[in-house]
């Protein structure tokens, strides 16, 4: 089982120009939590009108779970906290969200993972 340790800020700034740019800036907190098995997820909105993108957010975390389940290296023992979405009205979409979200979830457990007895 791996986990983040400690509590960690991230502002993910990732944006692809080539074909449909995919823009979203995220803002999260990742978090050492209970949870056996996964990762949880919980709002601190600074917009409510962020609460739009919470579906493909979701999505992202699933994937990610089930990646590293079937890659061996299950996740677990983690809450993310979101504070902000920063979306542009033509350039962002549920996709772009997803994608970038699963992009910062890769970039922060390669950083700050540590394994853990399950």
């Amino acid at each position: 089982m791996w986990r983040i340790p400690t509590e960690t800020d991230v502002e993910h700034r990732l944006k692809i120009d080539g074909g449909k740019p995919l823009f979203a800036w995220l803002d999260f907190r990742l978090l050492p939590a209970e949870v056996s098995h996964g990762i949880t997820l919980s709002t601190a909105w600074v917009d409510s009108a962020d609460d739009r993108w919470l579906t493909a957010i979701e999505s992202a975390i699933t994937q990610f779970v089930a990646a590293r389940e079937s890659a061996g290296r299950p996740v677990g023992r983690t809450a993310i906290e979101m504070s902000r979405v920063i979306s542009h009205p033509v350039d962002t979409d549920d996709h772009a969200v997803t994608y970038n979200m699963l992009r910062a979830l890769e970039a922060q457990f390669e950083q700050h993972e540590v394994e853990t007895q399950p």
